[in-house]
């Protein structure tokens, strides 16, 4: 079983362009936060498959 990594050994992205003009509404993705939760998605499902 997979354990999660420390957060100070978590790959991390970050962008930081930002287009010319503002060509619509701005959104705005923690990919960190984004990332955990699939993995604690994942965890869980491969927790009830195991059961």
């Amino acid at each position: 079983m997979r354990q999660a990594l420390p957060a100070a050994t978590r790959p991390s992205v970050t962008a930081n362009t930002v287009p010319p003009e503002p060509i619509g509404p701005a959104i705005h993705i923690d990919l960190d936060l984004l990332a955990s939760r699939i993995a604690e998605k994942l965890h869980a499902a491969q927790q009830v498959a195991g059961q």
